[in-house]
């Protein structure tokens, strides 16, 4: 995969990672024993033992699971209290038994840290890289009935509405990238005044309800928020929260949902705005749709226009019209952005890009050169290069 993701900065740090990602599964011998039995099995033998699952959610492609893997999985602290007090997993979630799996425990980002009972049922969780002090603390959270998740929901369930009560299960819950609305607003209606700092922080944080008064309290009192939180982090917060509402609009009206989408824009954001906020929100709809033909051919639009200094977003460009398109105005097209791409930062993955452009365009002089520097940066910095690899065999063959 040579599309620039937000784990990129966690990649290009840590060239040990890559052989030290062979400890999920089966586990190293130094670090965390990884359970090599069937999910099954771990269940059962947890109900047996009357112990904790700790489930590790990872792919292939992850970044900071490597990095958790290779950092934090294998510290002699972390390996002692770990291995003395949960039956440990580690499971490709996009990989054999992993999928039903992550389908079960709705499982959406990663790493997902999850600690089970043998009943099945979620205790505990977090998400991201840790550091090894960061993760001994989690583990020890999910051994305190007072601290797991799982239980502060059940108590939360049976009425408990205390404002530190709330405020801490909200936060717990955003942490673990879990749904935090609901302990969020109940915390909002037990603490009126919503000018001190921890509504104010729950707000901007938390809430993501456009019909929610807090939110209106926020766009009403949008200067104070700009003061606190910035201007640009308040403006992110409020098209975000609009986002779910705009995909709304349209799925009701396709035929002129745009149209009002871009009012809504304009109504929080001012009419001069309002269209460039609506070519962003075109190409995640068309993203999230389905729709490859328009989003291809606005994105290229929007990358012409706009992508200015920004390699990534023309190197994204360039892999999307390589994976969807073969004939030769379209991958010529793509090989320019890749070329602005390596311009303003020759990395690993553009020219990897590069060189899969001009395989294409049955280039093979070209194909090579970028393909080698692609194989040379990333053996600098520690990328996965396999991919290209094979596609320099390829090269070879034309």
């Amino acid at each position: 995969m040579k599309k620039i993701t937000l784990y990129l900065l966690f990649v290009l740090s840590i060239a040990a990672t890559q052989t030290a990602f062979a400890q999920h599964g089966a586990g190293s011998e130094k670090g965390i024993k990884m359970s090599t039995s069937d999910w099954k099995t771990v269940v059962a033998q947890a109900k047996k033992e009357k112990k904790i699952i700790f489930l590790d959610c990872y792919t292939t492609w992850c970044g900071p699971c490597k990095m958790l893997a290779a950092k934090t999985f294998t510290n002699d602290s972390v390996a002692e209290f770990y291995n003395k007090n949960f039956i440990n997993v580690s499971m490709d979630m996009e990989s054999g038994e992993g999928i039903g799996v992550a389908t079960q425990y709705g499982v959406r980002v990663y790493p997902t840290l999850l600690f089970i009972s043998g009943e099945e049922e979620i205790l505990h969780q977090a998400a991201g890289f840790m550091t090894a002090a960061a993760f001994l603390r989690l583990g020890s959270d999910a051994l305190n009935p007072e601290k797991q998740i799982g239980t502060l929901d059940r108590r939360f369930a049976k009425g408990e509405r205390s404002a530190a009560f709330l405020y801490n299960l909200a936060y717990a819950k955003r942490d673990a990238y879990a749904d935090a609305q609901a302990p969020a607003k109940a915390y909002l209606e037990v603490e009126k005044d919503w000018s001190q700092t921890k509504a104010r922080k729950m707000i901007f944080d938390i809430i993501n309800d456009p019909a929610h008064p807090a939110f209106k309290y926020m766009v009403d009192n949008r200067p104070s928020f700009n003061e606190e939180f910035g201007e640009g982090g308040v403006n992110e917060k409020i098209s975000q929260t609009l986002l779910k509402q705009a995909f709304d609009i349209v799925g009701a009206d396709p035929k002129n949902g745009f149209t009002k989408v871009e009012n809504l824009y304009a109504q929080y954001f001012g009419a001069a705005s309002a269209p460039a906020m609506l070519q962003d929100f075109k190409l995640q709809y068309y993203q999230k749709t389905g729709d490859q033909k328009n989003y291809l051919k606005l994105l290229g639009d929007v990358v012409d226009k706009s992508a200015a200094k920004d390699w990534e977003r023309y190197n994204e460009a360039a892999w999307s019209f390589y994976e969807n398109f073969d004939d030769a105005a379209s991958l010529k097209r793509a090989f320019a952005w890749s070329e602005k791409s390596i311009a303003i930062n020759s990395n690993y993955f553009n020219n990897d890009t590069a060189a899969a452009l001009q395989y294409k365009l049955k280039n093979k002089a070209k194909a090579k050169k970028y393909a080698d520097t692609a194989i040379e940066l990333g053996a600098k910095y520690g990328n996965d290069t396999s991919e290209t690899k094979a596609l320099l065999v390829k090269i070879k063959k034309m």
